[in-house]
Protein backbone atom coordinates (compact mmCIF):
# COMPACT_ATOMS: atom_id res chain seq x y z
CA UNK A 1 0.00 0.00 0.00
CA UNK A 2 1.27 3.43 -0.90
CA UNK A 3 2.12 5.91 1.79
CA UNK A 4 0.57 8.95 0.19
CA UNK A 5 -2.34 7.34 -1.62
CA UNK A 6 -3.35 4.07 0.08
CA UNK A 7 -4.51 1.66 -2.59
CA UNK A 8 -5.68 -1.90 -2.18
CA UNK A 9 -5.15 -3.83 -5.41
CA UNK A 10 -6.81 -7.15 -6.10
CA UNK A 11 -5.53 -10.00 -8.26
CA UNK A 12 -7.56 -8.90 -11.30
CA UNK A 13 -6.00 -5.42 -11.04
CA UNK A 14 -2.51 -6.91 -11.27
CA UNK A 15 -3.59 -9.07 -14.22
CA UNK A 16 -4.85 -6.02 -16.12
CA UNK A 17 -1.66 -4.06 -15.36
CA UNK A 18 0.54 -6.95 -16.55
CA UNK A 19 -1.59 -7.36 -19.70
CA UNK A 20 -1.24 -3.65 -20.52
CA UNK A 21 2.54 -3.76 -20.03
CA UNK A 22 2.77 -6.86 -22.21
CA UNK A 23 0.59 -5.31 -24.94
CA UNK A 24 2.84 -2.24 -24.96
CA UNK A 25 5.87 -4.51 -25.46
CA UNK A 26 7.55 -3.40 -22.23
CA UNK A 27 7.57 -6.81 -20.51
CA UNK A 28 7.26 -10.46 -21.47
CA UNK A 29 6.49 -13.65 -19.57
CA UNK A 30 9.32 -16.17 -19.67
CA UNK A 31 8.96 -19.39 -17.66
CA UNK A 32 6.21 -17.83 -15.56
CA UNK A 33 8.29 -14.77 -14.67
CA UNK A 34 7.89 -11.21 -15.83
CA UNK A 35 10.99 -9.87 -17.61
CA UNK A 36 11.74 -6.48 -19.12
CA UNK A 37 12.22 -6.24 -22.86
CA UNK A 38 14.81 -3.96 -24.45
CA UNK A 39 12.07 -1.41 -25.08
CA UNK A 40 11.07 -1.63 -21.40
CA UNK A 41 14.65 -1.00 -20.30
CA UNK A 42 14.89 2.03 -22.59
CA UNK A 43 11.61 3.44 -21.24
CA UNK A 44 12.81 3.03 -17.64
CA UNK A 45 16.12 4.74 -18.40
CA UNK A 46 14.31 7.64 -20.08
CA UNK A 47 11.99 8.04 -17.10
CA UNK A 48 14.93 7.91 -14.68
CA UNK A 49 16.78 10.61 -16.62
CA UNK A 50 13.68 12.83 -16.67
CA UNK A 51 13.23 12.37 -12.91
CA UNK A 52 16.92 13.07 -12.24
CA UNK A 53 16.84 16.32 -14.22
CA UNK A 54 13.81 17.46 -12.20
CA UNK A 55 15.61 16.69 -8.94
CA UNK A 56 18.72 18.61 -10.09
CA UNK A 57 16.55 21.67 -10.78
CA UNK A 58 14.96 21.46 -7.33
CA UNK A 59 18.29 21.02 -5.51
CA UNK A 60 19.37 24.57 -6.42
CA UNK A 61 16.83 26.03 -3.98
CA UNK A 62 18.33 27.70 -0.91
CA UNK A 63 15.47 27.00 1.50
CA UNK A 64 13.56 23.74 1.77
CA UNK A 65 10.21 23.03 3.40
CA UNK A 66 9.93 19.75 5.31
CA UNK A 67 6.90 18.68 3.25
CA UNK A 68 8.78 19.22 0.01
CA UNK A 69 11.74 17.17 1.24
CA UNK A 70 9.38 14.36 2.26
CA UNK A 71 7.58 14.50 -1.12
CA UNK A 72 10.79 14.30 -3.15
CA UNK A 73 12.42 11.66 -0.95
CA UNK A 74 9.37 9.40 -1.21
CA UNK A 75 9.88 8.95 -4.95
CA UNK A 76 13.54 7.93 -4.64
Amino acid sequence: MGRKFPVGLEERDYDSIYAKLENDGLVEFIEGKLKLTERGRKELKDLAIKRASTVRWIIHRKFWFARRIDYIAEGL
